[in-house]
């Protein structure tokens, strides 16, 4: 299994790489490992775009099922940075007041956005840095829950792998310490808006977790991974390079001062919402930092390919950081990788890589804390191999099984079997319309219900005979009861209900006592004493309507109220659904369904239709006008229609003849019972019929959705397809499968027919065998091995996502595990050995193996390095090397591990690393890392430092920490404009000293200090006291040790000399350095500024707070009793004295040169404030 890791990307490239990441993983396990979390943190919410990568997504919050489950925020792979309130903009946070908002500089913001909706926080960063702060801010505590809540997760995934240090032994005799951490990847890029805004405070929400006392056990490496504004091609201009080099510059100091002995002493600070708060620090943000960009290291680039938006990240950096956490993340690999971050620290981390110590050839020390990487890899995909096999498959089943691709008439269908024709002769030419005309009346497909004799009797009676449909008569039809009469002969007929299967009735007597109640009504005309009252009488027994139109009076209701007659049309629905669902599922000999039923039945039922509509309303295609029914009962109609007549004549007489009006009407209501027979055969003939479109039009909605789900699974297909072609331009990979000819589908080349090939017999066969038609609560309903609920019920989206899960992974639907992928061993390990498809794929020829994963054109660092020495490349192989194969593949491999050998003894001189077989099956990979590099040998460092000169000269908002917001405008700006002050001084253009920016956040507080060593409140001690107590500074020197607070503390020899480190690291230069007085005093006070203005409390007791309400107070009381001319004079002296550190060190010490231009700056400041002038603005 992986490693245990938890990768966090940050802003828009941070989703980019974890699609990557997440696809690597699934290609790899078929499954992001369960020690494996992928938690994406962005102020632009994933949940509008759903960006993919090869049809990979991250997961979000929802309450709709994604991919068949409900996600919640533990399990969720994205998190939208926002703030709840929408009304939440830039105008609103610059009015509050706590002291983590402090940072926010809103002249330089309102300089910088200039459009309104550019302040609104909840739509994204929009590349401004502080707005990517800002929100996370609002949203502090929420997001770090989140991440703890994922680093225990893993953190504790490790100690239940592995509770102890171990060493390995390579090949090549190199020990490897495996210090057996979680690892813990932030991955960014340092151009935009949210991951450039957002990157450090993560990286300090982790530092302060690992702090705590329960993880503190359980550490976690931390590898920053970022992204330069190079790799941009597209975006340049936008302060891509100038938000690069501010994060980079950031970053920087937090890496330089850690372990430097001032930052041991007083560490810097952070401000933070709850649950940090006041963050202090003596560690760097990570234990490697490794950085990329365009070009490589050689000064070259990756061919990509034209038309695509920052093709370089897309195909290059994004692909090669996924590529390395895998590579991290693989079991066996990872003590080699923790090796090389081990050595980071040990090794390079404080060594000069070019300039070397005079009497050896030990590198000078220094601040060299960043690496880069550059990696290729033998891929074999597994999965997308599948995936092609299992597209191909389904369109096979649609265009072959499911639903016909073309019109129906030029598709021969094929007849149904034997079972459903029902008869001896051949049934090979058994149409829909003949299976209906011959077959349905002798077929068993009715099933049991009572009345299925009627049913035959309707659809097959009007089959056409000699050219022309005719209702039979004699035996067939009404003429089979003899002389019984109209009504009876009826409910013989349609026979009983199958609810009153069982029971004894007679249908005599039942005929006989509607009979009776029919002619007692009609009795009841005798006593009607006006026209009124017989016209009333037809309305309640014959029901409403124009003469001989009547419908639903008493006589029908009592028809439809006999049992008899009651639960027809339930049975109608069943017989239709019975003999659909027999179509449906009609199989061959071998217990396999036949293609197109779907299209079988419609045919069916239309023709049934056809024979329904003959019996109640006539054929127009034969120019028959009047129905089968009416046909048959043309006496008896004749009879009624001319009882109609003779009412019709009396009714504007009735009144005058009424006898004779009541006379006609019951003859006419005579007649009309005669009917009552055809009318309810009418109306039974109009239920089945009712029942028949019912059920047609559930075949046509499966028929319109299969073609729907035919259409999405081509598109899916086609999605597919680019996407691996998309892939194989991936320039740092190489895909172990022929890519297709133009035109072509990847399944189309001969390896990956063989595999197709080698399941689809049985995966046909199984399928035709699952897949079962039924209905469920009068719905029909497709039983497949990909389906589980009513699957009309889903959006023809979920329903293709649920087949091509099914045919195109491993496992299949989590909801299905009785239906395994018919493809979940294609491709598999024991199908496809990575050794064996290394050796077929390159043709037998080692070399080009080695080509491909020894040589620095395909490996080169992923950075521009100006002329980086072998002595800090380092190189990693992980080569998959079963012992399980033939003769002839063991001597392609020892040749291979010959070839590359050679390479890398021309390429590296730093030890390589090799694991003969890592745990990923279906890769190999060889990394190369450029290890131990400043920032300053980047080829592109002073193309970065420009263009961040010229936005900070236009005032805009590039930094979060308002330590580089002060040096880079207030100070740098004056060097670089030969200010008043500095205009002797020569100065160019630089960046100040971290250890010096460290200071600079609180602008008072610096006030503060050296108006404190002008008036006397800090100092050292009184020379009587310093031999005793020693030569440090203090506030309130001259107050007694109670009430004094110590700011700096080099008085014994052993402290003295750890600070003397830092000016010089070397310990042979130290001791000079320690003579030096003016040097240690200006050290000291370096020392004590540190304390005044990030420590806050006396360096010997914690207890000891500094009240700077008291300071400020004393400093007033204190220029109260000097006169403008003194206080002057004093500012003076400091700004001189300050400008001599520069003078005096520029070329040994830079920190208090640096300090010196700061301090004298400050100095100047006050001076000209005190005097009531303004200063020009200068930077």
């Amino acid at each position: 299994m992986a490693a245990p890791t938890l990768v966090i990307g940050v802003g828009g490239t941070g989703v980019r790489v974890l699609l990557r990441i997440k696809e690597r993983f699934l290609e790899a396990y078929d499954e992001v490992p369960n020690n494996v979390t992928l938690f994406e943190l962005d102020t632009d919410d994933y949940r509008n775009t759903k960006e993919e990568f090869n049809g990979v997504r991250l997961t979000y919050v929802s309450s709709e099922p994604i991919d068949g489950q409900i996600i919640g925020q533990s399990d969720a792979e994205f998190y939208h940075v926002a703030t709840d309130n929408v009304n939440d903009t830039l105008d609103t946070i610059f009015k509050r007041t706590g002291d983590e908002w402090k940072w926010l500089n809103k002249e330089r913001m309102d300089r910088t956005l200039t459009q309104p909706d550019h302040r609104v926080i909840s739509i994204g960063a929009r590349t401004v840095r502080p707005v990517g702060r800002s929100a996370l801010f609002l949203d502090y505590t929420d997001v770090y829950r989140e991440i703890e809540y994922r680093l225990r997760k893993v953190v504790n995934a490790q100690q239940v792998i592995a509770r102890s240090s171990t060493e390995s032994v390579q090949n090549d005799g190199t020990v490897l310490r495996d210090d057996r951490k979680a690892a813990v990847f932030v991955i960014a890029s340092a151009a935009g808006g949210s991951g450039a805004g957002m990157t450090i405070d993560i990286l300090r929400m982790i530092e302060d977790m690992r702090n705590k006392d329960e993880l503190k056990a359980k550490a976690a490496s931390v590898f920053v991974l970022l992204v330069g504004g190079g790799a941009f091609t597209d975006e340049r201009g936008e302060r891509i390079d100038s938000n690069t080099f501010a994060l980079l510059r950031e970053l920087d100091r937090l890496t330089a001062v850690a372990g430097r002995p001032l930052n041991r002493a007083v560490p810097p600070i952070m401000l933070a919402p709850a649950p940090v708060g006041r963050f202090s620090s003596r560690l760097g943000p990570a234990d490697m930092i490794l950085l990329f960009d365009k070009p490589d290291r050689n000064g070259q680039t990756r061919r990509v390919s034209t038309g695509v938006r920052n093709a370089y990240l897309e195909q290059v950096i994004a692909p090669t950081l996924a590529d390395l956490v895998l590579t991290f993340a693989d079991e066996r690999l990872a003590p080699a990788i923790n090796s090389v971050r081990a050595d980071m620290g040990d090794k390079w981390n404080r060594r000069d890589p070019f300039r070397l110590q005079r009497d050896n050839e030990t590198p000078m020390p220094g601040h060299f804390p960043y690496a880069s990487a550059g990696v290729h890899t033998l891929i074999f995909p597994e999965r997308d191999v599948r995936k092609s096999a299992g597209m191909r498959f389904l369109l096979e089943i649609w265009d072959q099984f499911m639903v016909s691709p073309s019109l129906l008439d030029v598709i021969q269908l094929p007849p149904v079997t034997s079972t459903l024709w029902g008869r001896k002769e051949s049934n090979d030419l058994v149409t829909p319309s003949i299976f209906v005309d011959k077959g349905f009346a002798d077929s068993t497909v009715c099933g049991t219900v009572a009345n299925n004799e009627f049913i035959r009797m309707v659809v097959s009676s009007a089959a056409p005979k000699g050219g022309r449909l005719q209702l039979p008569s004699g035996s067939r039809f009404l003429g089979m009861f003899g002389r019984a009469s109209t009504i009876e002969r009826v409910l013989q007929l349609i026979g009983l209900p199958s609810k009153m299967a069982n029971e004894n009735v007679d249908l005599t007597r039942v005929a006989g006592n509607l009979e009776r109640r029919v002619d007692r009504s009609i009795e009841e005309l005798d006593r009607c004493n006006n026209a009124l009252q017989v016209r009333t009488w037809r309305d309640i027994n014959l029901g409403k309507g124009t003469l001989g139109n009547e419908r639903d009076g008493d006589w029908d209701k009592w028809f439809r109220a006999a049992e008899s007659v009651q639960g027809h049309e339930t049975d109608f629905q069943e017989v239709v659904q019975r003999v659909v669902n027999a179509i449906l599922n009609d199989t061959d000999t071998e217990k396999r369904k036949l293609p197109y039923r779907l299209n079988y039945a419609q045919d069916v039922l239309s023709r049934m239709e056809r024979h329904v509509l003959r019996i109640t309303q006539g054929d127009p295609d034969l120019n028959e006008s009047v129905s089968l029914l009416s046909d048959y009962f043309a006496k008896e109609m004749s009879k009624e229609q001319r009882a109609r007549d003779r009412v019709q004549r009396l009714e504007a007489q009735a009144a005058d003849k009424l006898g004779e009006y009541i006379k006609a009407n019951k003859t006419y209501a005579k007649a009309r019972k005669e009917l009552m027979g055809m009318r309810l055969i009418e109306s039974l003939s109009l239920a089945l019929l009712k029942s028949i479109k019912a059920t047609r039009k559930e075949l046509e909605d499966w028929q319109e959705y299969l073609k729907q789900v035919r259409r999405l699974l081509g598109e899916t297909q086609m999605r597919h397809e680019r996407n691996r072609n998309m892939k194989n331009e991936i320039p740092v990979r190489t895909y172990l499968c022929e890519p297709p000819k133009e035109g072509n589908y990847f399944f189309e080349s001969e390896f990956e027919r063989r595999l197709y090939g080698n399941h689809y017999p049985a995966a046909w066969d199984g399928f035709r065998e699952a897949i079962e038609w039924s209905w469920v609560g009068g719905h029909l309903d497709l039983r497949a091995p990909f389906g589980k609920q009513p699957s009309l019920q889903l959006k023809q989206e979920q329903f293709v996502r649920r087949a091509v899960t099914w045919a195109c992974t491993r496992r299949g639907n989590s909801d299905r595990p009785d239906a395994l992928s018919p493809f979940h061993k294609l491709g598999g390990p024991n199908e496809v050995k990575m050794s064996v498809r290394i050796r077929e794929y390159f043709g037998g020829h080692a070399q080009t193996v080695a080509s491909k994963l020894a040589t620095d054109t395909n490996l080169a660092s992923l950075c521009p390095l100006q002329d980086w020495p072998r002595a800090r490349l380092q190189y990693t192989l992980g080569l998959p090397r079963s012992a399980e194969f033939e003769e002839a593949v063991g001597e392609f491999y020892d040749a291979v591990e010959h070839a590359i050998e050679a390479n890398i003894q021309r390429a590296y001189t730093q030890r390589t690393i090799w694991v003969d077989d890592p745990e990923n099956p279906r890769h190999a990979v060889a990394a190369e890392f450029a290890v131990g590099f400043n920032l300053s040998h980047r080829r592109d460092y002073g193309t970065y430092e420009r263009t961040y000169r010229n936005d900070t000269n236009a005032w805009f908002a590039l930094h979060c920490l308002p330590e580089e917001d002060e040096a880079s405008t207030r100070y740098e700006l004056a060097f670089q404009k030969k200010s008043e002050l500095y205009k002797d001084l020569g100065l160019k253009q630089f960046v100040l000293d971290p250890a010096v920016v460290d200071v600079l956040g609180d602008k008072s507080r610096l006030e503060m200090f050296v108006n404190a060593l002008a008036t006397g409140v800090v100092g050292l001690l009184p020379k009587i006291k310093r031999q005793e107590e020693g030569v440090d500074f203090y506030l309130w020197p001259q107050e007694s040790v109670a009430n004094r607070i110590r700011l700096s503390k080099m008085h014994s020899f052993e402290e003295i000399n750890e600070i003397a480190a830092e000016l010089a690291p070397l310990a042979d230069q130290r001791a000079a350095v320690v003579k030096d007085t003016v040097a240690m005093n200006r050290l000291r006070l370096m020392y004590a500024l540190r304390t005044f203005a990030l420590l806050g409390h006396d360096v010997d007791d914690v207890q000891h707070f500094i009240t700077y309400e008291d300071v400020e107070s004393a400093i007033r009381d204190s220029r109260k009793s000097a006169s403008l001319d003194q206080r002057i004079a004093i500012y003076d002296d400091l700004q001189q004295k300050f400008l001599d550190y520069y003078k005096d060190y520029r070329n040994r010490y830079t920190v208090l040169a640096h300090l010196g231009l700061v301090l004298a700056r400050i100095a100047y400041e006050l001076k000209i404030a005190d005097q009531g002038k303004h200063i020009d603005q200068e930077y």
